[in-house]
């Protein structure tokens, strides 16, 4: 909200069309400030968008087990990183993690580099002939508002005849002991196209490879995947295109609502489909989504979703 306070006193006086149907990602936030905020998100490049990212995430990670070792002053730095590991991603990475840190004495938290992570991790996978691209939060963040990445999503295509399950291990394997990861989990994932965790030891950072499976969800025209240049010191990034983005968590959270019990709704969700609309608006083909979105039955939703996207009136 003061980034936000900032950029309006900078701009103030700019006359700016507002979509007064817009629902804005805050309830505390005006309409014409997340204007103001999504204008200049659209004039930022996309390895400007990255380093805001960045910031956040490793800022967000550092502060956290600093504060908790400040509430904990007998602890040391590795137990508050088993601490932060459970709390941010589940006691069963966080039991690998203890079991790994008790082998590495002189471990000590590495400020994150997402660029670093995502670039090894697809050379390693493109190495053996599978195609891999980013997905998650950080895509969102690529093409809409930006948030902080609690973890990095990668989804990799194996090919029908391509790399096999013993030899897929031995590749993943290759990491140790910088990378810690439950192997059954990922021969599951391989075998039954679902997800596997990895987790970065030196700086924490979480790893989702997502094994793609088109029988769950697929959109009826192939969307190209986009190579990006987000750092001259990285090579460029394959990421999933925003069609494929929004359809997929427009479908994933009207899946989440159906099956819950609760009436609550995933907010989050949502609003990272409505930041990649108002952001990328201008530049969509709004008739492909018609399309698609006729294809996988999610109609209904899709017109509450353009409404809060400021994209058609109420």
């Amino acid at each position: 909200m003061v980034v936000q306070g900032i950029l309006i006193n900078i701009l103030f006086g700019q006359d700016i069309e507002i979509p007064y149907s817009m629902k804005t990602q805050s309830p505390d936030t005006s309409i014409e400030a997340e204007r103001v905020l999504v204008e200049l998100i659209r004039k930022a490049s996309v390895s400007k968008r990255l380093k805001l990212v960045q910031s956040m995430t490793q800022g967000t990670f550092l502060a956290n087990i600093h504060a908790w070792r400040e509430n904990h002053p007998e602890a040391n730095e590795q137990e508050a990183a088993v601490i932060f590991v459970s709390m941010s991603y589940g006691p069963q990475l966080a039991q690998y993690t203890q079991t790994a840190l008790a082998i590495r004495k002189d471990w000590h938290l590495q400020p994150v580099c997402l660029l670093d992570v995502i670039e090894e991790m697809s050379n390693l996978l493109n190495s053996v002939g599978v195609p891999c691209y980013l997905g998650g939060s950080i895509a969102s963040s690529l093409y809409g508002m930006q948030q902080l990445a609690q973890d990095i999503d990668l989804i990799i295509d194996i090919p029908s005849q391509g790399i096999s399950l013993s030899s897929f291990i031995t590749l993943i394997s290759s990491l140790n002991p910088y990378y810690i990861f439950d192997e059954h989990v990922m021969q599951q994932a391989f075998c039954q196209h679902t997800a596997f965790s990895l987790l970065h030891l030196d700086t924490l950072i979480k790893i989702d490879v997502i094994v793609k499976n088109r029988r769950t969800f697929s959109l009826s025209q192939p969307q190209e995947i986009h190579t990006l240049m987000l750092d001259e010191r990285h090579t460029g990034v394959r990421v999933t295109s925003v069609y494929e983005m929004i359809l997929f968590k427009l479908h994933r959270y009207h899946q989440d609502q159906v099956s819950r019990r609760d009436g609550m709704t995933n907010d989050i969700e949502w609003n990272d489909i409505l930041g990649m609309l108002k952001v990328q608006g201008p530049l969509l083909d709004l008739l492909f989504f018609e399309q698609e979105v006729w294809h996988l039955r999610l109609e209904d939703i899709w017109k509450l979703v353009l409404v809060d996207a400021g994209l058609r009136n109420a």
